[in-house]
């Protein structure tokens, strides 16, 4: 049980439901977001691997920009690093 007969659910999924990305990426030829880092814990649910999975669902290319890039190993097959700058690491 809940107080206020509340519903848990993810707070990622919620994020994008509110905001209607789904539809958003119907109507755009590529997603560009950000993570200030990058390391395992990013593919593991958080909002990025969900925005991820979503744009790759929708056969959408994905720039990820972020300040530190960590556990390259842990990147999933379906990113790959192009380019790396002194600042930021961008994935597509």
């Amino acid at each position: 049980k809940s107080l206020f007969r509340a519903n848990i659910c993810s707070a990622a999924d919620w994020i994008l439901e509110v905001n209607q990305i789904e539809c958003l990426l119907d109507s755009h030829d590529i997603l560009i977001t950000g993570e200030g880092k990058i390391d395992i814990q990013t593919w593991d649910g958080k909002l990025i691997s969900k925005l991820l999975a979503l744009a790759n669902k929708k056969n959408k290319p994905v720039i990820l920009v972020c300040g530190t890039l960590e556990d390259i190993v842990s990147i999933p097959t379906n990113v790959s690093i192009h380019v790396r700058l002194p600042l930021a690491s961008v994935l597509i």
